[in-house]
């Protein structure tokens, strides 16, 4: 076999990769993975507010709603990937600990803007020690809350992988 004839066998195998990767949805480009990011960043912010909300309101801290709040999580990142697989299982994963995580900042943040005044919400975003008290109190769990946010995960990871 010459080298023209490795060549264009080359270039058919290439060319052959390149078709499979473009038919086939178990491979994301650039911008399925940026409109996954961006859709995990968007509801995950837009349940953990809705918690906070909700807490604020109603001074319950009802653990199942964050347990439903990965289901959530995992059915719109299927969705926009049209396809369920551990990537996307991850990912749904990763978006719920980052939803329960802000879940506890907006409660902290909702309470202490309700208390100071209703202008300093967004001031109180950009102020880190929030943060710092919404780590505490994420990290200071019970151990059933502990066990619903492990179940609430794996219920995202098995909806997200199928």
């Amino acid at each position: 076999m010459g080298i023209k004839e490795q060549l264009e066998e080359r270039r058919r195998q290439q060319e052959a990769k390149r078709y499979f990767r473009q038919n086939n949805d178990a491979f994301f480009d650039a911008k399925k993975w940026a409109m996954l990011i961006f859709s995990g960043l968007s509801i995950s912010l837009a349940c953990g507010f809705l918690y906070g909300l909700f807490v604020s309101i109603t001074h319950i801290h009802f653990q199942f709603i964050l347990a439903l709040v990965g289901i959530a999580i995992a059915s719109t990142l299927k969705k926009v990937a049209h396809i369920g697989n551990t990537k996307v299982a991850w990912l749904s994963v990763i978006f719920y600990v980052f939803a329960l995580y802000m879940s506890h900042v907006f409660v902290i943040v909702i309470s202490m803007s309700s208390m100071i005044g209703g202008g300093s919400f967004f001031a109180l975003l950009l102020e880190p020690d929030i943060y710092r008290l919404g780590f505490q109190s994420f990290a200071s769990n019970h151990v059933l809350t502990i066990l619903i946010f492990v179940l609430g995960g794996y219920y995202t990871y098995e909806i997200a992988g199928k």
